[in-house]
């Protein structure tokens, strides 16, 4: 089934799970992604496998090391190694972070 609207889609939600937007207790989480990304669909991009290639993506650590290296502006150094990370998933590197929402929106 194809989305069309905020609207359609509010109302498949509430086909699935009418509690979904009444019960605090009871969370739904959602990874918003427009790609289908088959065997990797809950896994960080620095764990997936190239759905073309079938290679693995990038070393984080020498990622994170690059980046520190390439924008050390951009990487002050009292940021945690977290805040690092968020950082470069921002900039798109791959890293062991996973993004997700409780709001379908």
């Amino acid at each position: 089934m194809k989305i069309k609207s905020v609207v359609q889609f509010i109302r498949e939600l509430d086909k699935i799970s009418p509690k979904i937007f009444q019960n605090e207790n009871e969370r739904v989480y959602y990874r918003g992604e427009a790609r289908d990304y088959k065997e990797n669909k809950l896994m960080p991009k620095v764990f997936r496998v190239n759905l073309e290639t079938g290679e693995k993506h990038f070393c984080e650590q020498k990622e994170y090391q690059r980046a520190i290296r390439q924008r050390p502006e951009e990487f002050s150094n009292n940021m945690s190694t977290l805040d690092v990370l968020s950082k470069m998933q921002h900039f798109g590197i791959a890293t062991r972070l996973l993004d997700y929402t409780v709001n379908p929106l």
